[in-house]
């Protein structure tokens, strides 16, 4: 069992002090959590397409996951601080009013033009996440009853999913919004060889889509964005192509080279003369000037994530009074050494550890689904990137569901015992995605349908697994050092995040000497290793509580 501090220690509100989840302070975490989460997204898929264009895709999305993700690790002792030094509330409406600022600092930076200073906004934009993290977990406890905990990290947990695919939608949107980049239709009969020109074609900073059927480009090209169609080396020639770029208006048409290999440098330089010869540099210029990605009509993204930002601090201010937790803390000089110092603090607390393991595998699991579901998707599955963020929005959205009924089948108590069942059902549903065949390119297809099904499944699973975890480190956690617990599990779950993502980007390198497997099955089933290993860690925490 866990021990806590006795009543006469506490400086918490007592349990009669605490409210439902109707009470005005949880309805204030729960939006203001909603907007941090949405805006957290919105910025970071705005700034990543940007950085696309500038730098590379590969680039932009390293280095854009790195800066979001890092202060989550460097911060942990300081944000657990924090947490227990100060009121969670001041904390939180602290985070609020930074957001603003910082939100304020990212549209400076995107008219700069500068993508490394808009990845410090964005890393800045972690930190505010990393410290506001703790504080809204702990204060859960302190604001509604023990038997409405699991209930409201459930609805927790939806809401910041529905956050997360409406912030990601949101970000692609506001660069659409805000970017003047030039269409280029790749036409294309071979669908491997389209995706590859077409990955060429952005990496100069044009925008591109892809066809494989005279059908399908007729219908791109009538939708008037086309400014050119680019006919790739097995494309049909003669009439077909002429007809395509009638369709579209009467824009230019070349058919890209046949060599040197398609993806290399040589390659894309070849490529990036030949359209610039065409429609000229990659993006629009308005009144003489140039205007790069993320600077057209630039307010409609301040109006966005600025509003956000200070909807979210108002937000805040409906949260109430929350006494500080243990105002002895001193602040902790050296924040390596005191994570080390909260490790073993969590580690002492073996039930809080598994736990914190258990939760730590579901974001690692997380980043390694997010990342696979490209590869499971392209080519075979679908050939254009919308339909693969549909994949991704389907799994959040699945996770969102479990999260609530995480809370609902609860019955008003932290109830371990689901989390047996979750993480069973991460192994059925990946073991199920495994059985899909391959698709032939077409969205919507069967197979497509059948991988959105099981990754609704493998999501809703994935709730029921978290979920339950959550609610055991916040009810079990001693109130006096509650924040500096939950900052050594985030702390745990970031480093877990970060593992996976660089295995996952040593596997999905070009084969070593080893010659790891690369195709789409050998990277489910490596899913259904992982989840069946990390199984009896769920079984051994329920055996314990």
């Amino acid at each position: 069992m866990v021990s806590g501090t006795s009543a006469t220690e506490s400086t918490l509100p007592d349990q009669g002090d605490r409210g439902g989840l109707l009470s005005r302070s949880f309805l204030g975490l729960l939006v203001t959590q909603f907007l941090v989460a949405l805006n957290d997204n919105m910025f970071r898929w705005l700034v990543v397409p940007i950085g696309k264009d500038l730098v590379g895709q590969d680039l932009a999305l390293s280095l854009g996951g790195a800066c979001f993700l890092l202060p989550f690790v460097l911060l942990a002792a300081p944000a657990g601080y924090l947490a227990d030094r100060f009121s969670k509330r001041r904390v939180m409406i602290g985070c609020k009013v930074a957001e603003i600022v910082i939100m304020t600092l990212g549209i400076l930076v995107i008219l700069s033009g500068n993508i490394y200073l808009m990845l410090i906004v964005l890393f800045l934009m972690g930190a505010q996440s990393a410290v506001f993290s703790p504080s809204k977990y702990g204060s859960i406890p302190e604001i509604v009853r023990p038997d409405r905990i699991s209930a409201a990290n459930g609805l927790i947990g939806m809401t910041t999913m529905f956050a997360v695919i409406l912030g990601t939608v949101a970000g692609g949107t506001l660069y659409d919004a805000t970017t003047l980049s030039k269409h280029v239709l790749v036409f294309e009969a071979d669908v491997s060889r389209s995706g590859l020109i077409a990955d060429q074609v952005r990496l100069l900073g044009y925008r591109a889509q892809k066809a494989d059927s005279v059908e399908r480009a007729m219908e791109l090209a009538a939708g008037g964005k086309t400014r050119m169609v680019l006919a790739g080396p097995t494309a049909p020639g003669g009439d077909a192509v002429v007809r395509i770029a009638e369709a579209a208006g009467g824009v230019p048409v070349a058919r890209a080279p046949e060599g040197p290999e398609i993806g290399s440098r040589r390659y894309g330089k070849l490529l990036g003369e030949l359209v610039q010869q065409q429609i000229g540099a990659p993006h629009e210029s308005v009144f003489g000037e140039r205007v790069l990605p993320g600077q057209h009509r630039w307010w409609i993204s301040a109006f966005a994530l600025i509003g956000v930002a200070v909807l979210g601090w108002g937000a805040s201010l409906l949260i109430g009074r929350l006494p500080p937790a243990n105002r002895e803390r001193r602040f902790p000089r050296n924040p390596a050494a005191q994570t080390v110092r909260d490790l073993t603090h969590l580690v002492a607390h073996r039930p809080l550890f598994l736990a914190a393991l258990g939760s730590a595998y579901f974001w690692s699991m997380g980043v390694l689904a997010q990342l696979n579901i490209d590869k499971l998707a392209r080519p075979e599955l679908v050939t254009e990137q919308r339909y693969v963020s549909y994949l991704l929005a389907v799994l959040m959205l699945g996770i969102g569901v479990g999260s609530f009924l995480a809370g609902k089948w609860s019955g008003g108590r932290v109830e371990v015992g689901i989390v047996p069942f979750g993480a069973a059902g991460i192994s059925l549903a990946t073991m199920l995605l495994w059985t899909v065949p391959a698709g032939t390119g077409e969205p919507f297809s069967a197979p497509y349908w059948w991988v959105c099904f099981w990754l609704v499944g493998l999501g809703v699973a994935a709730g029921l697994y978290d979920i339950p975890l959550l609610a055991f480190l916040q009810e079990k956690s001693p109130d006096r050092s509650r924040g500096r617990l939950l900052a050594a599990s985030n702390f745990l779950s970031f480093c877990g995040m970060f593992l996976t993502s660089g295995i996952f980007w040593l596997l999905a390198a070009r084969p070593s000497p080893l010659e790891v497997p690369r195709d789409a099955s050998s990277w489910k089933a490596a899913l259904v290793g992982v989840a069946n290993w990390f199984l009896s860690l769920p079984l051994g925490l329920s055996a314990r509580s």
